[in-house]
């Protein structure tokens, strides 16, 4: 009965028997090459590969397919780094332009009621009684104004900065995720290293 060993050499046989081939090849002088049988070699190299267990080649595919993946998280994180800086860009631009048309507004409701006051006084000036409680009713209408266009210019500055904030914020999480997802991965040096 013949041995199945015998019929079936293991890998490390194989590569023993590569090695036996490089380790007695002819030396080239003055050099570290040696002159192998590349007909010998290969077919060792060929019968090794036959032998690698199912899992072994798994793995590897594993590990391409890994690879694979991780360069799509990489250009994923990247477009959404670069859509969250767009948002952001956008963001604040509306709300620049939302809190200048705010001031403008209030700038032009202000004037209007001043011309309003004056128009008003103007008209009341027959009488000084009347033309004293006009020039109060002009003052208290400037000063509503005032105090209005104030209000309205500071509430569009919260509200752009609250906008930035929340813009901040969600780039800061979105950062976050990246990171995590790129420090959940192995490194590509640890996987040359299993290979």
């Amino acid at each position: 009965m013949k041995d199945i060993a015998a019929e079936s050499p293991s890998v490390i046989d194989l590569l023993d028997r590569l090695e036996s081939l490089v380790v007695n090849g002819k030396r080239i002088v003055f050099t570290p090459n040696v002159v192998v049988n590349e007909d010998e070699a290969l077919d060792l190299i060929d019968r090794a590969r036959m032998q690698l267990p199912e899992e072994m080649k798994q793995a590897h595919w594993v590990i391409d397919e890994q690879d694979r993946l991780l360069g799509q998280a990489r250009e994923t994180a990247g477009a959404l780094i670069e859509e969250a800086r767009e948002a952001a860009e956008r963001t604040s631009t509306a709300a620049r332009e939302e809190a200048e048309r705010l001031v403008a507004a209030a700038r032009q409701d202000a004037e209007r009621m001043g011309r309003d006051a004056a128009e008003h006084a103007s008209a009341l000036v027959s009488s000084h009684v009347v033309t004293r409680a006009a020039e109060e009713r002009a003052r208290g209408l400037v000063d509503d104004a005032e105090e209005r266009a104030s209000r309205v210019a500071t509430e569009a500055d919260a509200y752009a900065r609250q906008v930035m904030e929340d813009l901040d914020a969600q780039l800061q999480r979105t950062v976050q995720t990246v990171r995590k997802g790129i420090e959940s991965l192995p490194a590509p040096e640890s996987r040359r290293r299993r290979r």
